[in-house]
């Protein structure tokens, strides 16, 4: 079975996923269907009293929603190890991956942020049961860098 991030699929041999809770690691979860997440430049053009634009403002920083996918069984062991308001709770996910047999090195993803959302669906399949959990991001890095600075 293969692990999709971003719409790329990865073996489960290339990735490695864990949850910090807490400011502690307390498992690895192995058992994930998909993560994606995204983030971007909301960049304008800033305007005199000509047509032509004079330059552009710096932007806005934008996270957008990231969304993993768990298998339900552990999806409510997790839930178990949070506890009461779980939805609420900051959470730390830190994805490894790399093409298996490939020569690109190792990526990796740090995204904090809060717990935002479940959706579950069930329906008669021969597929095991699977739970998006919605995640509101404050911070991606991706190999340790932040794609956005204050400084410019």
């Amino acid at each position: 079975m293969a692990i999709e991030v971003n719409k790329k699929f990865y073996t489960w041999h290339d990735l490695e996923f864990s949850v910090a809770l807490d400011g502690a690691a307390r498992e690895i979860l192995v058992d994930i269907v998909s993560l994606s997440f995204g983030h971007s430049v909301e960049k304008t053009n800033v305007y005199g009293a000509g047509r032509a634009p004079l330059g552009q403002a710096t932007g806005q920083y934008i996270l957008d929603e990231t969304t993993i996918e768990l298998h339900k069984a552990q999806w409510e062991t997790l839930k178990a190890q949070i506890g009461e308001g779980y939805l609420q709770a900051d959470i730390a996910l830190s994805v490894r991956y790399a093409d298996l047999g490939d020569e690109s090195p190792i990526q990796q993803v740090d995204i904090e942020g809060t717990l935002k959302g479940e959706s579950e669906s069930l329906a008669i399949s021969n597929d095991s049961l699977v739970v998006p959990v919605l995640i509101l991001p404050t911070l991606i890095r991706t190999n340790g860098r932040l794609a956005y600075s204050d400084s410019f």
